[in-house]
């Protein structure tokens, strides 16, 4: 893929999107066009338009992925935009999340310091005769009309600048490894849906707060009319506290978008980064604003909707939705923890107990298994020879303080998380029955289980090492949500049932070291004295999946529930 294309990009500030262009000489005439292909794939985020059309409806390409082995090579058909006429190729590329300062504590994590684009359009003749056009240090480079953009921090557009002629910029040729590109597996991340406000009042303080009734993840399109070089301040938020905006929840995230006015009709929408909110501060907004001049635009993986359910409880039906629209936040690209903050990571062991859950209620077949490949390739790569806390896991690049507990102390395989690579697949196979998925997760597994074996105590149990164990425990104070009341044990005996209940399909080391953990378990006694009483039987933990439930109740695997 991409054989003759050349990694480019332009000089320009840091936080600068940069645009990259090339004017397009075709060898025949258009008429004669069959067919017209253009492949892509960023260090960052790019969007493509032929002659200011966009070449996809996907937004924020190609996604995120573990950049350092899988960097996906998206395909687009822009037949009909060549056809029509097109005669120049043009690409922003911005920060995204190549070079995004993510993670949390001031982290500051990035895979490189440098963006870049690379293409190839494939022009198909009558004849069968095919004209390549490939990205190299020829394409020229320019400011776009965004002077600043970052997924955490938000984006500034400068609508003067559309009409003025752009600063030229040198283009050059990065590095490029080849060896990592793969075709893109995952579904596209789209514009799904638009909401109006429900509301817009003036808080205590006097700031302009518009309510969308709905926690969502996207960003605001705004069509405005005012003085040039006036500006628009969007902030963004879930929640309020004390009647404003309530920022605190996003610590060092910004979440703010910037508009400046050219003095003519125009439209906003900041496509190079994403907020998760339901309350947006507008300030120098010109008039009111209505449903006409703001919507919020919600955005996630292309997915179709699969479960439903519907009871004559208001707030069971509320605990539903409230779960559709998690799903649809957190599921942009990467099954995050949450899509508002200064993390929108990948965390393990959030999928691991959701997975079952997403698969009911969308078509999630696809956009797990390009996150599960990322896990394995992740874990191979990993020099401790384990599953990452996070996938894509960004933070082995982190600048953590030396005093940050997840820097100096959050080391080794853990339940739960590592257990992603076995129960996200699990909750994949039951969904959608799908064999050759399973084969291809099953060296994650294997991987997986490897990392406990070698930190089992001498006891044959695995009780050494850092356990996140009852995260987020309910009755913690919402202050130090890691204040659980269980720690290490509770993910042993999860282990250990997972590894019992596999042992059939594991070959003779699994089977042998799940014999070695159930004896363990036993010597050690009932799961009652562990802190686990009422909770579950040692039975229970031992026995497999099939012995435990009722043949009435099991599902067949392929099974997939859904509107009738």
């Amino acid at each position: 893929m991409l054989e003759n294309a050349q990694l480019i990009t332009a000089d320009s500030d840091r936080a600068a999107p940069v645009v990259l262009t090339r004017e397009l000489t075709l060898d025949q005439p258009r008429e004669q066009v069959t067919d017209a292909r253009l492949h892509a794939t960023a260090h960052g985020i790019y969007e493509a338009r032929i002659d200011g059309r966009p070449a996809t409806e996907s937004v924020l390409n190609p996604g995120w992925t573990a950049y350092e082995w899988r960097l996906q090579v998206q395909e687009f058909d822009v037949t009909d935009l060549i056809r029509a006429g097109g005669s120049r190729l043009e690409v922003t590329v911005a920060n995204g999340w190549w070079r995004g300062d993510l993670g949390f504590e001031k982290a500051m994590a990035n895979y490189g310091q440098e963006i870049g684009f690379a293409g190839q359009l494939d022009i198909t003749f009558a004849d069968g005769t095919v004209q390549s056009i490939v990205t190299d240090a020829d394409w020229a480079g320019s400011s776009s009309d965004s002077p600043a953009a970052s997924l955490y921090g938000g984006q500034r557009i400068d609508a003067r600048l559309r009409s003025q002629e752009p600063q030229a910029l040198p283009v050059r040729a990065l590095e490029f490894d080849r060896s990592r590109l793969v075709p893109q597996v995952g579904p596209l991340i789209k514009r799904q849906e638009t909401i109006a406000p429900v509301e817009v009042w003036t808080s205590p303080s006097g700031k302009t707060l518009v309510d969308f009734g709905q926690n969502l993840v996207g960003w605001l399109r705004l069509r405005v009319q005012g003085e040039a070089g006036a500006e628009i301040v969007v902030r963004h938020a879930e929640v309020l506290e004390h009647g404003e905006l309530g920022t605190r929840p996003l610590r060092g995230a910004d979440a703010t978008d910037t508009f400046v006015l050219s003095g003519g009709e125009d439209v906003f929408e900041p496509t190079l980064t994403f907020h998760g909110f339901r309350y947006a501060e507008v300030t120098g907004f010109p008039g009111e604003i209505t449903p006409e001049a703001v919507e919020a635009v919600v955005v996630h993986s292309q997915m179709e909707r699969t479960g439903w359910f519907e009871c004559s409880d208001a707030l069971v039906n509320q605990l539903v939705s409230n779960s559709i629209w998690g799903q649809k936040g957190n599921f942009l690209d990467v099954p995050t923890d949450c899509p508002q903050r200064d993390e929108r990571l990948g965390w393990t062991g959030d999928i691991a107990a959701y997975a079952a859950t997403a698969a009911f209620q969308f078509d999630s077949a696809d956009f797990l298994h390009k996150w599960l490949l990322d896990v394995q390739a992740e874990t191979a790569h990993n020099p401790g020879g384990y599953v990452p806390y996070v996938v894509p896991d960004v933070l082995k690049y982190a600048d953590f303080a030396s005093h940050i507990e997840f820097g100096n102390a959050w080391q080794g395989p853990t339940a739960v998380w590592g257990d992603a690579t076995v129960w996200v697949p699990q909750a994949l196979w039951h969904a959608y029955g799908d064999r050759a998925r399973l084969a291809a997760h099953y060296p994650g597994m294997v991987l997986h289980l490897e990392s406990v074996e070698r930190v089992l105590s001498d006891s044959g149990l695995w009780d050494t090492g850092f356990q996140f164990g009852d995260w987020l425990d309910p009755d913690a104070s919402p202050h130090d949500p890691a204040a659980a009341k269980l720690r290490p044990l509770r993910g042993v005996h999860r282990a250990g049932a997972r590894q019992g209940r596999g042992g059939a399909a594991m070959g003779g080391a699994r089977r042998a070291s799940a014999g070695r953990f159930r004896r363990a378990l036993r010597r050690r006694g009932r799961a009652d004295h562990l802190g686990l009483r009422d909770r579950l039987r040692p039975g229970d933990l031992l026995r497999s999946a099939r012995r435990r439930h009722p043949r009435s109740s099991r599902r067949a695997p392929g099974r997939r529930c859904g509107r009738p």
